[in-house]
């Protein structure tokens, strides 16, 4: 994780500083959208299991029931499968050169290590002030904001960086159609996270008074 950092801000001093300010809300809107888009396909339809991208789904369902068990994890822990996306990412800004669309990429793969990061403040109970102010501004995904998506069906608010496209993603049924699109590619049902959430139970993951759906 650290020479993911160290790599990204290597790559970005390259880089004019005026195209990077001007790649930041850019990249901070594909990388909310892309947040939303993983995290609907991981909660949604992938079984978990032993596979690198079954564990990613075991974690996001096992989230829905027990939500605060993310703020229990270390910053590096939640933040080097990201790596796995971020240094290809900087390999192709190096390869594109010191241009906005080199700044652009660069700015997503530095911004996305502190994806994790930022869903984890938006569970915190005493929510640091300085990252409370970036809330305040919606410049990161508040735990108002993100409270959305563990309510009642939990179909809704995917986007988890600085929640920007929930709302307009939401309105247009974007997730129901993409479900839809799964379906019938796989020509299996979805994989319901309330499935999930009774087999925990009845393997004894969590109990009946632990469980927040």
């Amino acid at each position: 994780v650290c020479a993911a950092f160290v790599s990204g801000l290597a790559v970005l001093i390259r880089i004019p500083p005026q195209l990077t300010l001007v790649s930041v809300p850019i990249a901070l809107v594909v990388l909310d959208f892309a947040s939303g888009v993983v995290h609907w396909y991981l909660d949604n339809h992938v079984t978990p299991s032993e596979t690198l991208l079954g564990r990613m789904a075991y974690d996001f369902q096992d989230h829905h029931v027990r939500p605060m068990r993310t703020t229990e994890v270390g910053f590096f822990t939640s933040a080097y499968r990201v790596c796995f996306l971020s240094f290809p990412m900087l390999g192709l800004a190096i390869f594109i050169g010191p241009t906005f669309a080199g700044a652009l990429v660069s700015t997503i793969a530095v911004l996305a290590l502190l994806a994790p990061q930022v869903h984890k403040w938006s569970h915190l109970k005493n929510t640091p002030r300085g990252i409370l102010f970036f809330q305040r501004l919606r410049l990161l995904m508040s735990k108002r904001a993100h409270a959305a998506h563990h309510g009642k069906g939990q179909d809704k608010a995917f986007c988890i960086v600085t929640g920007w496209c929930n709302a307009p993603l939401d309105r247009i049924g974007f997730w129901r159609f993409l479900d839809k699109k799964i379906e019938s590619l796989q020509r299996i049902p979805r994989w319901r996270l309330e499935r999930f959430v009774l087999t925990s139970i009845l393997l004894g993951i969590v109990t009946l008074p632990s469980c927040t759906l």
